[in-house]
């Protein structure tokens, strides 16, 4: 949620949807490694938690996470593959990651 109209609009003009996500990806601007990780650092933060060296980021979008993953292998990042964890029968999806420092 933003409450400035111009970082929203911003965000809109990017490609990101409006309202209620679905299956998110990657925009095609964050897929260079100069802004990849910036990108990453984001999700992180709102959906995501850091224990010891490992980074865990769970999402509704089984897609999002996949390229994700295809992007921390492009980098070489290690990591796991998405799985599945059901909370209030809903299914999320996580991944876990090393923590890196670009």
């Amino acid at each position: 949620m933003f409450s400035n109209a111009a970082i929203f609009w911003y965000f809109v003009s990017i490609g990101l949807p409006i309202g209620k996500k679905g299956e998110l990806t990657v925009p095609i601007q964050f897929k260079q490694k100069k802004y990849f990780f910036h990108f990453l650092k984001g999700l992180v933060e709102t959906d995501g938690s850091i224990k010891g060296h490992m980074v865990q980021l769970k999402q509704k979008s089984k897609k999002l996470l996949i390229q994700i993953t295809k992007l921390l292998k492009k980098y070489s990042v290690n990591y796991n593959p998405p799985k599945v964890n059901y909370t209030n029968g809903k299914p999320f999806y996580y991944i876990r990651f090393d923590t890196i420092v670009p």
